[in-house]
């Protein structure tokens, strides 16, 4: 019996999740396996479904999900989709004749003007980065949950990194002696290197010598974590690392919803006034395309990369008073 063309794409998907598996990050795959199921569901009930998908069936299925999704959304289901098909047309693998996907398919993003609101004061990213500063109840002097939190603001506000990567950070990652943090699967899926400066070090060591992390915890584990109803040792996800962020950044500076992007602003407004290029910034920052540099540096009020990253922060309390006065 022939192969019919829904059990062919369902064929396909199985054969490129089973090549990008191990090869990307548990989410980026994730990501992939949902996409690909979703078009597949839409696919199969479609008045294209006997043939080999085309953009026709591809542009109907973008129109369905943009009357409940947000545009940015359906554009990176969009781009999954169309490296998929760009895998099945690939010499060895050819089991498309041509990407369904086309430049056109993907829906136009319209930015939003930045929340002005959400960039820190230099007296609030002083603040954070001092261990010494009071925090409200939320946090009384017995916490178990201060150390940890604060460790992953001032790593975030130090090193660029986004949440997930905070999340897949094992503590063997970071490289005391040259002060340095290997993002081992970045945006992307991208190796890099970025800084890990002294203040970042002393509060990680605070983290550690609190005890949270339990005995049987390993430097393969992830960095930060919680642990379980069954008494091992829960990874934290970029939902917990983001919930972790607002929570001590409101229990500092009394702000609101204040997100690990914000922090990403604070060191990239602290590389600005320090002078640093902005291809390294860039760099340290993850950005495949420098214009999403610009884009953050056009956003913040004017006034080796790892390791000059580090000179950033190195001084941060004389720097941030220079600033605020």
């Amino acid at each position: 019996m022939a192969q019919t063309a829904i059990e062919k794409y369902r064929m396909a998907t199985d054969l490129y999740l089973k090549v990008i598996h191990g090869t990307v990050s548990e989410t980026t795959y994730d990501n992939y396996r949902t996409a690909l199921e979703m078009f597949g569901e839409f696919y199969a009930k479609s008045q294209y479904k006997d043939a080999d998908p085309t953009a026709f069936v591809v542009a109907a299925w973008k129109d369905e999900l943009l009357k409940t999704r947000k545009a940015s959304t359906v554009r990176q289901y969009m781009q999954r989709l169309q490296i998929f098909f760009a895998w099945t047309i690939e010499d060895g693998v050819e089991i498309y004749k041509r990407n369904a996907v086309g430049k056109k398919a993907k829906p136009k993003v319209t930015r939003k003007p930045y929340d002005r609101k959400k960039l820190l004061e230099p007296k609030q990213i002083l603040a954070l980065l001092d261990p010494n500063t009071p925090t409200n109840t939320m946090y009384n002097t017995a916490s178990r949950y201060k150390a940890r939190n604060r460790a992953i603001v001032v790593l975030i506000m130090t090193s660029g990194l986004r949440s997930s990567e905070v999340a897949e950070l094992a503590l063997s990652d970071l490289d005391f002696e040259k002060g340095t943090i290997t993002v081992q699967s970045g945006k992307g899926d991208k190796a890099r290197i970025t800084s890990f400066p002294s203040v970042a070090q002393e509060a990680i060591q605070d983290y550690l010598n609190s005890g949270f992390r339990g005995k049987g915890v390993t430097a393969a584990d992830s960095l930060f974590g919680t642990e379980s109803r069954e008494g091992g040792w829960k990874a934290m996800n970029r939902f917990d690392i983001a919930k972790a962020v607002m929570r001590y950044v409101k229990a500092v500076t009394g702000l609101d919803n204040i997100r690990g992007h914000a922090l990403r602003h604070a060191y990239a407004s602290f590389a600005l006034l320090q002078g640093l290029p902005v291809e390294d910034i860039s760099a340290l920052l993850g950005h495949s395309d420098i214009k999403t540099t610009e884009i953050y540096i056009s956003r913040l009020v004017p006034s080796s990369s790892a390791t000059k990253g580090n000179s950033i922060f190195d001084k941060a309390e004389q720097r941030t008073e220079k600033l605020a006065g």
